[in-house]
């Protein structure tokens, strides 16, 4: 279903990074854009032999600050809590209170 969405849509992909993909962001009053993993963004940056400095600094200039229009992707920076599992919703915690 992503993939139809994100053909369907004409989302804008970076090449070599799919397995970065957490999926879709959707914005009020604006298109749909592809969400990616940022620690997984740095680790295939260093994968492909950067050091973890350069990956940062890649990163910033010529990902993160690159506005390529509307349909420029996000980057999500999840913290170490975040549980990523579409088949079961992360449980509260019994003094959790729900944000409106």
């Amino acid at each position: 279903m992503l993939t139809e969405q994100m053909t369907e849509q004409e989302m804008l992909v970076m090449d070599g990074f799919d397995n970065c993909i957490l999926g879709v962001c959707s914005r009020f009053g604006q298109e749909d854009v592809i969400a990616y993993d940022l620690s997984k963004v740095l680790g295939e940056l260093m994968n492909q032999g950067m050091d973890e400095e350069e990956a940062n600094e890649f990163f910033e200039f010529n990902m993160l600050g690159s506005f390529v229009g509307d349909k420029t992707p996000c980057f999500i920076e999840l913290n170490e809590e975040t549980e990523i599992d579409s088949k079961q919703p992360k449980k509260k915690k019994s003094n959790e209170i729900n944000a409106i």
